[in-house]
């Protein structure tokens, strides 16, 4: 919860205050598995498990404009606390906070509706049995939120419906983010997923604040300039943008307008399910939180490297090694071969002289002769199959496996002859192992034989 503080021996005497506080208010849960699952899905900087939350850095643009349902250039018209029912399912159900924002709509960038739209942002972290505490929390949201950008236009990052909020099936009502008290859990300075982009500069005052048509080159804050103080750690009501210290990353319009239309095409190339669109998301998500942790890693990404030895010469098809997560996929599927959603493959320079089988096992293509083969164990979850999303570089290359092949004792010379390696399988080979076809052969118009 962050409406609170604890320290010292007043621990014990405040949490008993608080949660005595809340049962009175008519609290019902905390984080409930429904209330996580919303939370992810509005906060995709964060994922969240039973194990707890685990942060790869605020969603990128890409994310963003993916899994939004609408995106529209706005003002803001007016904003009131509420109270919604969440009703997770027929058995549950109870009262949470909400600010409802009302904006006028001057274009949208993404999807279509009215000149009007309602954007609510719901705080996510507490189920009320009755409205009574629900409204007091609504009006805290209310009075704590930052203010500073609300006279500027914005581009806001929409999400249609969910079915535990029955309210935000209804026509131009949207789901905007979660709100908690002093926090930004949507806006420009969220540090998980912003879905409030002001513009980058203020008003024309000369207008009464008014822009009746966009400029290509109008540009839009893709985070917040940094700050100190009290105000920038908890975001509280007060100051104006002005107070803000430094510049900030913006994207002009037409720039946003050119990466919607590319992903809106990239998303159409496939089979146009929500399926293909949720991969296309989980996509630019992977790509964000490899890029996370190679930072925080400094470029050491979890890299995997194991060894093996080999002798040369031995036939095809013999066994190499175990992928280190050959364990995982025989506990999930068993030791028979199935199909499975997830991908599993090999890659490097030398993924010719191997072949990948279940469970995630190495085996010799063909004879080799001696020396080091290097190749990446690859595995691509399901959900980014359906889209063909390649893996970033730095998982591509986060197993590798190294094949030390050494020829038997006392061999002075060896070599092998390869009719694939050497001409691509023209040599009268059958093009995939080496074998010959036929130990009569043409090379250069002159006729071959091996015996």
């Amino acid at each position: 919860m962050r409406f609170f503080r604890i320290d010292g021996r007043r621990r014990f005497v405040a949490l008993a205050i608080v949660v005595l506080a809340f049962a009175a208010m008519g609290v019902t849960g905390f984080a409930t598995d429904v209330l996580i699952g919303l939370s992810a899905l509005l906060n995709p900087g964060s994922g969240y498990s039973h194990a707890g939350p685990f942060y790869y850095g605020p969603s990128s643009l890409e994310e963003r404009i993916v899994s939004a349902d609408a995106i529209a250039r706005v003002k803001l018209r007016s904003i009131n606390s509420t109270v919604d029912v969440f009703a997770p399912d027929e058995q549950t159900s109870g009262h949470v906070s909400a600010l409802e924002y009302e904006f006028d709509v001057l274009e949208y960038l993404k999807g279509n509706g009215g000149p009007n739209l309602v954007g609510v942002a719901y705080e996510t972290d507490i189920l009320f049995e009755t409205q009574v505490g629900a409204t007091l929390m609504g009006t805290d949201l209310q009075s704590t939120r930052d203010v500073r950008w609300d006279d500027r236009e914005a581009i806001i990052f929409l999400i249609s419906d969910h079915s535990a909020l029955p309210s935000s099936s209804q026509q131009d009502r949207y789901i905007l983010g979660i709100a908690h008290s002093g926090w930004h859990g949507y806006t420009i300075r969220s540090t998980h997923t912003k879905r409030w982009l002001p513009d980058a500069s203020p008003p024309d005052t000369s207008t009464n604040g008014a822009q009746d048509a966009s400029s290509a080159e109008q540009r839009f804050l893709l985070d917040a300039p940094a700050e100190s103080g009290f105000g920038a750690v908890y975001g509280t009501g007060g100051g104006t943008a002005s107070d803000a210290e430094g510049t900030s990353p913006t994207i002009s319009l037409s720039e946003l307008k050119k990466l919607i239309s590319e992903l809106d095409a990239e998303v159409a190339a496939g089979d146009g399910s929500d399926a293909y669109r949720d991969c296309v998301y989980e996509k630019y998500k992977w790509e964000r939180q490899v890029a996370y942790d190679l930072e925080g890693l400094d470029g050491d990404y979890y890299q995997i490297l194991e060894g093996y030895d080999l002798d040369s010469g031995l036939t095809s098809g013999t066994f190499v090694y175990h992928a280190f997560y050959a364990s995982l996929v025989v506990e999930e599927y068993g030791e028979t071969p199935v199909e499975i959603s997830d991908e599993i493959w090999i890659d490097g320079p030398d993924a010719k002289f191997f072949e990948s089988r279940w469970p995630a096992t190495g085996y010799t293509a063909r004879p080799l002769p001696s020396g080091e083969y290097r190749i990446y164990q690859i595995l691509r979850p399901e959900q980014y199959v359906i889209c063909d999303a390649k893996p970033p570089e730095a998982e591509l290359k986060r197993y590798e496996v190294v094949v030390n092949v050494t020829a038997p004792p006392a061999t002075v010379h060896e070599a092998f002859f390869d009719p694939v390696l050497m001409t691509g399988g023209s040599l009268g080979s059958d093009g995939s192992n080496g074998v010959l076809d036929d130990s009569e052969f043409s090379v250069g118009g002159v006729e071959t034989d091996i015996s």
